[in-house]
């Protein structure tokens, strides 16, 4: 009888055991890649600098479940990118969970996981006015705000990737193209 009463009580503590064991090393795996709301831009800018580049965070967007983070480096080489972090589920952390860099130094664009993709840039620097994608069979055309950074969020229009991106003066002159992804 005394095997059949503690039996219950065990399977209870190899369980609460896996669990706490699971967190804790989920914690201690990804503990370079947590932060918490208010530390995002400064989590992401001790992550990506180095001894070469600077990484300055410039734009900060929440899109959906995720928070969106648009960085600069100046340096050797200016570049420009963007950050994704979402909640994570088991603690009041957030998790990055890509970071992308632009293939052109002012401008780019980017996938969400909701149907949806980015285009981002550094308007004040790049001189582009707006940008033109294929929406279907159409082009369409998204005018730029005045502000110095950008990221603006676009629907996949029945595509099934992010559509080739090109961006434009105001003279209609063509600056850069972000690829098809």
């Amino acid at each position: 009888m005394k095997i059949s009463r503690s039996l219950p009580k065990v399977m209870v503590i190899v369980i609460v055991s896996t669990v706490i064991s699971t967190l804790l090393v989920n914690l201690i795996e990804k503990r370079d890649h947590l932060t918490t709301k208010e530390n995002l831009a400064s989590h992401l800018e001790e992550f990506k600098t180095n001894n070469q580049n600077k990484a300055t965070v410039v734009l900060q967007r929440k899109i959906g479940d995720q928070h969106v983070l648009l960085y600069t480096q100046k340096g050797k080489n200016d570049k420009i990118g963007i950050a994704y972090y979402i909640k994570t589920d088991l603690f009041p952390f957030y998790e990055l969970v890509r970071i992308q860099e632009a293939k052109h130094q002012l401008l780019g664009s980017s996938f969400l996981n909701n149907g949806q993709f980015i285009v981002y840039g550094n308007v004040k620097d790049s001189g582009a006015e707006y940008f033109q994608f294929r929406n279907n069979i159409d082009f369409k055309k998204v005018q730029l705000d005045e502000q110095p950074y950008f990221i603006h969020v676009e629907p996949y229009g029945g595509q099934l990737s992010v559509p080739l991106v090109t961006f434009y003066s105001n003279a209609g002159e063509m600056l850069a193209s972000a690829p098809a992804k």
